[in-house]
């Protein structure tokens, strides 16, 4: 996907391609979400469709956190602090570390809410 040149074309791409994500979704049947099927985002590893889903929820949660503190005028902890279990200025610059938090659950408390997933 190209990188969006205007705010309309971003929520554009992003309701084409959430669409395109339930349609695909929609074709899996409930019961063989929880298989480890599709290549993980760390090396070795492999994840299911929930893994997946619970993945792209987290990021989610973390984009609107920010969004929030950037318009109430706080500052951003970009990426996110102490996702992987530390405050060390490696871990808050360590991405990597957030995508396996995300993946595994292992996220600091409070850092982010626990999310479901629903139906628009």
């Amino acid at each position: 996907m190209a990188v969006p040149a205007s705010k309309d074309d971003l929520l554009q791409a992003i309701e084409r391609e959430y669409d395109k994500l339930r349609r695909e979704l929609g074709q899996i049947p409930f019961a063989r979400w929880r298989e480890r099927t599709m290549e993980g985002h760390a090396a070795g590893t492999s994840m299911s469709v929930h893994d997946l889903l619970a993945y792209l929820l987290g990021w989610n949660e973390l984009v609107l956190k920010w969004h929030a503190l950037k318009a109430a005028g706080e500052p951003v902890d970009f990426p996110e602090t102490a996702t992987n279990g530390t405050n060390s200025a490696a871990s808050r610059r360590n991405s990597t570390g957030i995508t396996k938090a995300l993946a595994t659950g292992n996220c600091s408390k409070g850092s982010m809410r626990q999310s479901r997933v629903s139906s628009r």
